[in-house]
């Protein structure tokens, strides 16, 4: 008897080619991975993160709620990040479909599959002016604090070393 096992990443794999057979679904990830949408992949992953986690963001989705960080988390836990990441981090596929070639991995389409069906992608190009604007001011106050930090650390880190050496010339 001969039986036919597959892994969870192989089976994973099939849902997500399936899955990007849609045109739409493949146009969506193109886009983005491809620089030719206004969202970048910092701006998404900063949203999913910080963003939604922060604000408590909820919206519905098909007559439900839905709250973005906790089912990104619950994402998290039933994927791990390597099948569940927005970068492009992990060993490397090729994607052919409608025309358009993507380098991508198994992580990032499973992450652009749970962002389109759950419309998060909508989310941000629907108020993304108001998201930009929040993104650059949060980076812009970070890199503020991190400077106050760094310049207070350096006065007090200040260290004196006396040594002593003796040169010979041969």
């Amino acid at each position: 008897m001969c039986a036919l096992y597959e892994t969870k990443g192989s089976l994973l794999l099939n849902s997500l080619l399936i899955y990007f057979e849609n045109k739409v679904n493949m146009e969506s990830l193109v886009e983005i991975l491809q620089d030719r949408s206004l969202v970048s992949l910092r701006m998404i992953d900063w949203f999913v993160t910080k963003h939604s986690r922060v604000k408590h963001l909820q919206y519905d989705v098909d007559g439900k709620p839905f709250a973005v960080y906790s089912n990104y988390k619950s994402q998290l836990k039933a994927y791990s990040k390597k099948q569940m990441d927005p970068f492009c981090r992990r060993d490397r596929i090729v994607l052919r479909k409608h025309g358009s070639e993507l380098t991508t991995t198994i992580g990032q389409m499973n992450f652009f599959r749970w962002a389109i069906e759950n419309r998060i992608l909508k989310y941000i190009y629907d108020h993304y002016d108001d998201l930009e604007l929040e993104m650059k001011n949060e980076n812009k106050q970070k890199t503020n604090l991190s400077r106050k930090k760094t310049g207070s650390n350096q006065k007090r880190s200040f260290s004196r070393t006396n040594t002593s050496m003796m040169v010979t010339f041969d």
